[in-house]
C-alpha cells in the first residue's frame, strides 16, 4: 500500500495515510514521491536543494564578513589598500564555513540515500586517518589554531608598525597559516601564526605617544648643567616633540672618555617622524655644543712599538694612535716623534746586525 510506504519512507514523515487529505496540498507529491519508482527522483531532487542551500548559506557568509570589514575600514578611515588587507582577513573564517556546511551537507545526504550505516564505520576510518594526518601535520594545525587566537584578540591590524621576535616593521598581510610583515630596508618576513602567538608583539601602531632616546657624550671638563639646559632647550624647540610628558635628560655614566647623558622625549608613534626628529636632534647638539666649546670627546690611545730601527735606542719608534668612532674609520698612525738627539745610528745599526746574526745563527 502507499499509505504503508510513505509511513516508512523518505516522506513518510511528512504526510498521513493515504487520502485522509493530512498533508495538505502538497500530499499529492509527495505521495508520488513516496512511490518506490519515484524514490530516486526524490533522492535526487533533495541532494540538489542541500548543496544549493548549504552553497546560498556560504555565499551570505561571506559577503556578510565583507560588508562587516568594509564598515570597520570605513570607521578607522582605512585607505583602499588596508581596506582589501583587511577584507583577506575574513577568508579563514570562510573557508571554516565552507568547511563546516560541507560536512553538515554530507551527513544530510548521507541520511537522504540511506547510507547512515555504512558512515559509522566510515567514520571510525576517518577518526584513525585523523590522527595519522594530525601527527603528521601538527605543525600546519598549530599554525591554523593560532590565526583563529590572531584573528580574536588581534593584537595588530594590517598596516601595524610592530616589532615581532626581534624583527621590526610594517604588517602587510595575515592569513590562516602565517603572517606577513615587511622591515624598514624592505625585507619580506614571513612569521609562522604560532611562532607569533608565542612570542611578545610589540605594536608601536596602538600606542599614543612612544618614547625614544639617545646618548649623548660630553669632556670631564664640561658644565653638566649647561649641557643640560642646551639639550633641553632645543628638545623643547621641535615642534614634533610631545609637551607631556616632559622630555628629560639625565646622566647614566661615567665612561671612560666622557660623561654620557641621556636624552629621552615622546612623540607619535610614526617610524617616519621618529628617525627624522632624532637626526635632526643630533645635527643641532652637534652644532649647539661646537658654538658653546663643549666637546664630544671619542677615545684616543698611545702606542709603543718596539722593533729595530736605524734612527732609535734599542729600535724604539713611538708613535700616536687616534681613532673617532663616531666615524668609523680604522686607526691611523701621527708621523714618529723625532729621536733623541745624543743617539746615534751606529748604535742602531749595531743592534741590528746583532739581530740578523742571532736569526740566522739560531737556524
Amino acid at each position: 500500500m502507499v499509505s504503508n510506504h510513505t509511513q516508512n519512507g523518505t516522506f513518510g514523515n511528512l504526510t498521513g495515510p493515504a487520502g485522509d487529505g493530512s498533508g495538505g496540498p502538497l500530499s499529492p507529491i509527495l505521495d508520488w514521491f513516496g512511490e518506490p519508482e519515484h524514490l530516486v527522483w526524490a533522492r535526487i531532487i533533495l541532494t540538489a536543494l542541500t548543496l544549493v542551500a548549504a552553497y546560498i548559506l556560504a555565499r551570505l557568509t561571506k559577503g556578510y564578513l565583507e560588508r562587516s570589514a568594509r564598515t570597520t575600514a570605513e570607521q578607522r578611515r582605512f585607505d583602499e589598500w588596508q581596506t582589501r588587507a583587511l577584507i583577506s582577513r575574513t577568508k579563514p573564517i570562510v573557508i571554516a564555513t565552507r568547511m563546516g556546511l560541507g560536512i553538515l551537507a554530507f551527513i544530510l545526504l548521507l541520511g537522504v540515500w540511506g547510507l547512515t550505516t555504512g558512515f559509522v564505520s566510515l567514520l571510525t576510518a576517518a577518526g584513525f586517518a585523523g590522527i595519522i594526518i594530525g601527527l603528521a601535520a601538527a605543525n600546519s594545525i598549530g599554525n591554523l589554531i593560532a590565526g583563529f587566537m590572531i584573528f580574536y584578540n588581534r593584537p595588530f591590524d594590517i598596516g601595524d608598525w610592530v616589532e615581532i621576535d626581534t624583527v621590526e616593521g610594517i604588517i602587510t598581510d595575515v592569513r590562516a597559516g602565517a603572517t606577513f610583515l615587511e622591515t624598514w630596508d624592505g625585507e619580506k618576513v614571513t612569521f609562522p601564526n604560532r611562532v607569533v602567538e608565542g612570542t611578545r608583539v610589540k605594536n608601536f601602531s596602538h600606542q599614543r605617544k612612544l618614547r625614544r632616546r639617545f646618548a649623548v657624550g660630553v669632556d670631564y671638563a664640561t658644565d653638566i648643567a649647561k649641557a643640560r639646559e642646551i639639550l633641553l632647550d632645543l628638545i623643547k624647540g621641535h615642534p614634533e616633540v610631545l609637551k607631556e610628558p616632559e622630555p628629560m635628560v639625565i646622566g647614566v655614566a661615567f665612561a671612560d672618555s666622557s660623561i654620557n647623558l641621556e636624552v629621552r622625549y615622546w612623540i607619535l608613534p610614526l617610524r617616519a617622524s621618529a628617525l627624522r626628529i632624532q637626526t635632526w636632534l643630533m645635527q643641532e647638539i652637534q652644532r649647539a655644543f661646537a658654538k658653546e666649546g663643549i666637546v664630544i670627546p671619542f677615545p684616543q690611545r698611545t702606542l709603543v712599538h718596539r722593533f729595530p730601527g736605524a734612527d732609535a735606542p734599542e729600535g724604539e719608534t713611538i708613535s700616536r694612535l687616534a681613532y673617532d668612532p663616531a666615524k668609523d674609520d680604522m686607526p691611523f698612525p701621527a708621523p714618529p716623534l723625532d729621536p733623541p738627539t745624543d743617539v746615534s745610528s751606529t748604535h742602531a745599526k749595531q743592534e741590528s746586525k746583532k739581530v740578523f746574526r742571532n736569526f740566522f745563527g739560531a737556524r
